[in-house]
């Protein structure tokens, strides 16, 4: 076994750093599914990708540690497995919501809500709104994704949390409505009025 006491002070900062990224990893992980199980509570683990894995390959390198240990740190780390584990989805959550699928953008206000919204060839949604000043509950921002489709002459939005809502077109204008929502803030549920960026040619509802 290589002899660690005789390793330069660059080699044991580098070993000491990149232990410590997936021993945090680790005990926040172990911790979080703690909390979970007595409380009922969701608790975040603090997962950090790469940096732990990254440093130890360096360590590695300069060390008389066998090479083939290198794919053991990357596989031995938490916060990179996570990562890699949740990156798909991440990735198809971005394209889904990209520029590059959008068709077609609206935006509108009322008072001091500003809302921007935009449909995309994935079928989804992106809808952001925007308080200044902040609304009476506080919200500066929301912003929610969900699924669109076009229903009897309109076009249905439905969120994650299955509540419908209502884009209308009315005459060269539309009309963004939130059936059934409450809020704080009454202007968040009114109706509001949007101007399209662009022409939805998918479209068939006039």
């Amino acid at each position: 076994m290589p002899n660690e006491s005789a390793l330069p002070d660059s080699s044991l900062l580098l070993l000491t750093a990149g232990l410590f990224f997936p021993v945090v990893s680790l005990v926040t992980l172990a911790l979080s599914r703690y909390t979970q199980h007595k409380t009922g509570r969701n608790s975040s683990a603090v997962l950090i990708p790469f940096a732990g894995p990254l440093l130890l390959t360096a360590w590695l390198s300069r060390s008389a540690w066998p090479q083939i240990l290198i794919p053991v740190a990357w596989l031995a780390d938490p916060g990179t497995l996570c990562f890699l584990v949740v990156l798909p989805r991440l990735a198809r959550e971005w394209w889904n919501t990209s520029r590059f699928t959008k068709l077609i953008a609206f935006s509108g206000q009322n008072g001091s809500l500003t809302v921007q919204l935009s449909l995309h060839r994935s079928g989804c949604y992106c809808l952001q709104r925007r308080w200044s000043p902040a609304a009476p509950n506080g919200l500066l921002m929301s912003s929610e994704t969900g699924h669109w489709q076009q229903q009897s002459g309109m076009i249905m939005l439905s969120n994650d949390n299955q509540k419908m809502q209502l884009l209308h077109n009315e005459a060269d204008s539309w009309q963004l409505r939130f059936p059934g929502e409450q809020s704080a803030s009454a202007a968040s549920v009114q109706p509001i009025m949007l101007q399209a960026s662009g022409q939805l040619m998918e479209f068939t509802g006039r």
